[in-house]
């Protein structure tokens, strides 16, 4: 007789709002999207990612369809993005953002930079 063991891991996110509307955070981001695979799957809101779309984000926590304006402090670079899926999972990262959306703000080449986030609000 054979005896077989299986072991079931699953992350669940709440998501939940935790930064107040037109407040200014400081967030690490990455991006998604290069050659990575990302481009044309479906990402947890349900929608198909498009690494060209320069308002995709990912946020752990915040609701799909929070709207975020992120600023480069380090080129004043701004960009308005739109919250449709979950991540980073990354440690010490708190949003993703398309390849586009990361060439606009100007840390493409870098990969990784700190960015001023302001919550705009929900998509209406």
């Amino acid at each position: 007789m054979m005896s077989v063991t299986f072991a079931i891991v699953a992350l669940f996110v709440t998501p939940q709002e935790t930064t107040p509307p037109n407040q200014m955070v400081t967030m690490t981001a990455s991006y998604y999207g290069g050659s990575d695979g990302f481009h044309g799957r479906q990402m947890a809101s349900g929608e198909r990612f498009n690494a060209q779309d320069p308002t995709v984000a990912a946020h752990k926590t915040l609701p799909f369809g929070t709207k975020i304006k992120l600023t480069n402090p380090q080129t004043g670079q701004a960009q308005l993005v739109e919250v449709k899926d979950r991540g980073p999972f990354e440690p010490g990262r708190q949003i993703d953002v398309s390849a586009t959306a990361a060439k606009n703000l100007g840390f493409k080449e870098q990969g990784v930079a700190k960015l001023k986030a302001e919550i705009i609000g929900l998509k209406p």
